[in-house]
């Protein structure tokens, strides 16, 4: 199962080098945004009176229309927006470019991971394990739980203007889903090496028993012979 544990992984990469170039140009729509706030006062004093979801509706759309100007971008954002139905249903978000969606994405594939590493202490079959997580996956997915983690981690990114601050907190949430992931395979290998060892202690339990039994059985004969 390691292969298709590996083809998992794998489809998250290809996600995140699709979001790559969202990042490679953070920098410059960052300029760019920077540089029609300080033409628009206007629309600055528009965005305080927004209410907040309208307030995070307003700087997605400013930072998707900049970022669709790129090709690559504009490329990647169609497809997915013609596969709309298989973005819901696994994650119970529709497809956006957005760092919300980019989280969604994190958590859903690493929850996925850990509760398949999980079940290999208690199953053997391989399609039985996969299919167990993938249900439990979906069933926190479509309880909202990735979607308000989400946006929690996206309102602190966005929290300060500041070119700084939005970087240092996107490490730090990255940093922390990577953490959520290490955190269940340490406390997977924990529980499997408390399994190894309450089996071999069961194991010596058994073979002292038998070998008491034996010798039991030995000390019956010889009395029987006499």
């Amino acid at each position: 199962m390691n292969s298709k544990l590996f083809l998992s992984f794998l489809i998250g990469l290809m996600f995140l080098v699709s979001i790559v170039p969202v990042f490679a140009q953070i920098g410059d729509v960052e300029n760019q945004i920077e540089g029609a706030v300080d033409n628009l006062e206007n629309n600055i004093t528009k965005i305080k009176e927004f209410g907040e979801k309208d307030k995070w509706d307003f700087i997605g759309s400013q930072w998707k229309e900049f970022l669709l100007k790129n090709k690559a971008i504009a490329g990647v954002d169609a497809f997915f927006t013609k596969i709309n139905l298989v973005f819901v249903v696994l994650f119970a978000h529709g497809w956006a470019i957005s760092l919300e969606m980019l989280f969604i994405f994190l958590l859903w594939l690493f929850t996925l991971i850990s509760l398949y590493s999980y079940l290999k202490l208690k199953l053997e079959n391989g399609w039985t394990k996969l299919f167990i997580s993938l249900g439990v996956t979906l069933i926190l997915a479509h309880s909202k739980i990735f979607n308000y983690v989400s946006e929690s981690a996206v309102k602190v990114i966005f929290y300060k203007s500041s070119a700084g601050w939005r970087s240092l907190m996107l490490i730090l949430v990255l940093g922390g889903l990577v953490i959520y992931l290490m955190l269940n395979r340490t406390i997977r290998d924990s529980l499997q090496k408390a399994r190894e060892k309450r089996d071999k202690e069961l194991l010596k339990e058994k073979v002292e028993k038998t070998e008491k039994f034996q010798e039991n059985m030995v000390k019956v004969a010889k009395q029987v012979e006499k």
